[in-house]
């Protein structure tokens, strides 16, 4: 059995041990309101800088939306800008268009009127010229041509001009006709002979015998008769077999060389 003593040390050590627990425990505590109070601080802290970074992302909210919306305002007055001076450019290329298409829209009037003067004066003119000469020139190879073929060995004696026939819409006209035994001289009376005139000549003599069928066993002659001409037509008629016959002064003459041999049609 543990004496006395004994017990009183054990009781002793308990008490100390117990002591030292309470010691700790108590540091414990301490330690633990301490590091309660370190974590209600940093949690004050932490709910300050919450509150800050709403603020602040509020104010940087605040200061986009500023932005925007200046950004949004500045564009929408530069559209506005660029959309007037559109709107201006616009206006001032329609009326410039309009202005223009008036002067053209003038200009061609006053044109077409000025043509259509000169064509009047030029039809006058030309109906004058044609009309006049045409006769001119008809009489004077009426009056010369009996003899002027004669003169080439071809006997005509009687003369027609403006020998027309006609078949239903169709028809064809011949200005002067030569007329000897079995012998007839179609002659073109033109005020200036172009070369473009000799093959629809041409054409009208191949087809002379066909308006005419009573004159089927003749031989037929071609002749043109002119005042003047273009682009040596009167030598492009004698190659093509025809007579070529000048109105000079107040007379007429066949200028074709003294070797022609005339085209029979």
């Amino acid at each position: 059995m543990k004496t006395k003593n004994e017990i009183f040390e054990t009781l002793e050590r308990v008490s100390q041990i117990l002591e030292r627990s309470n010691q700790i425990l108590e540091r414990s505590n301490q330690m633990m309101e301490e590091s309660n109070q370190k974590m209600v601080l940093h949690e004050k802290k932490m709910q300050k800088m919450d509150r800050n970074l709403k603020k602040m992302r509020k104010k940087l909210a605040l200061q986009e939306a500023k932005r925007k919306a200046e950004r949004e305002e500045q564009e929408a007055k530069r559209k506005a800008e660029r959309e007037e001076q559109e709107a201006k450019r616009k206006a001032e290329r329609e009326e410039q268009e309009a202005k223009y298409k008036a002067e053209f829209e003038a200009l061609r009037k006053e044109t077409e009127m000025e043509r259509r003067k000169t064509e009047k004066k030029t039809r006058e003119l030309e109906n004058l010229f044609t009309g006049q000469w045409g006769k001119l020139i008809e009489s004077l190879v009426e009056g010369e041509i009996i003899k002027l073929l004669q003169e080439k060995g071809i006997n005509v004696k009687n003369l027609f001009t403006r020998s027309r026939n006609q078949n239903g819409n169709y028809g064809a006209e011949y200005d002067i006709v030569a007329i000897d035994g079995n012998e007839i001289v179609v002659v073109e009376v033109k005020t200036t002979l172009q070369t473009q005139h000799i093959p629809y000549f041409k054409t009208k003599l191949n087809e002379f015998k066909t308006w005419f069928p009573a004159y089927q066993n003749y031989n037929v002659y071609g002749a043109v008769a002119f005042l003047r001409e273009d682009s040596h037509a009167d030598l492009f008629a004698e190659r093509q077999g025809l007579f070529v016959i000048r109105a000079t002064g107040n007379s007429a003459k066949i200028i074709n060389k003294d070797d022609f041999k005339p085209q029979i049609f």
